[in-house]
């Protein structure tokens, strides 16, 4: 007996390209890329609007330590919340800052060059696993990190980060460098403390 329910679950990849298919065929500029959710398997999903401009607000709910500026980062429609910054001097106008990502900066093959980093004489020896599946990745070090926002910097040196052997969306900024931040999940906007 054929269950086509059971194997139409089972491929989570071929719905996303079926839908990209579908998008394209109706006439919707909707362009796709893939993302990495927590570094796992690639799954499509569409580019993100501009980074929305962060608004600079008081010591937002009470936080401890509250020198520095605080900025409130509009969320997309996702609740995801993108930042302008770079790596080794390349510029990135989508990192997505990703709480549940451990470590510092996860990137993919994909924007390695412009981190100063030629893909194909990465190893990728590392192996990882996460809720999306198995990957491979490389493991670098990162001499200049930054994020500038108005008259704030937020710098970080010799920072150790992944590249991916595939393709990601968007440079993930991990749990390492957010916690330095002083990030703050607050409904429709995030918030991070530069100094």
């Amino acid at each position: 007996m054929s269950y086509p329910f059971v194997q139409a679950s089972r491929d989570r990849a071929a719905t996303g390209r079926s839908i990209a298919t579908t998008l394209s065929g109706i006439g919707l500029a909707v362009g796709l890329l893939v993302a990495r959710l927590g570094m796992g398997v690639p799954v499509p999903v569409a580019v993100p609007p501009a980074v929305p401009s962060p608004v600079a607000v008081p010591n937002p709910g009470g936080h401890p330590g509250g020198g520095g500026h605080w900025l409130s980062i509009p969320a997309d429609a996702h609740g995801s919340c993108f930042v302008t910054g770079s790596i080794n001097g390349g510029r990135f106008d989508h990192m997505l800052l990703d709480s549940g990502m451990s470590g510092y900066l996860g990137l993919g093959r994909n924007h390695a060059a412009r981190a100063g980093f030629d893909p194909d004489t990465l190893s990728y020896d590392q192996s990882f696993g996460s809720a999306n599946g198995e990957g491979r990745e490389s493991e670098v070090r990162i001499r200049e990190f930054r994020i500038s926002i108005g008259g704030s910097s937020f710098v970080l040196h010799d920072v150790p980060a992944v590249i991916s052997e595939a393709a990601v969306f968007a440079p993930l900024v991990g749990i390492e460098i957010l916690q330095r931040l002083g990030l703050r999940l607050a409904g429709d906007h995030c918030e991070i403390r530069l100094p």
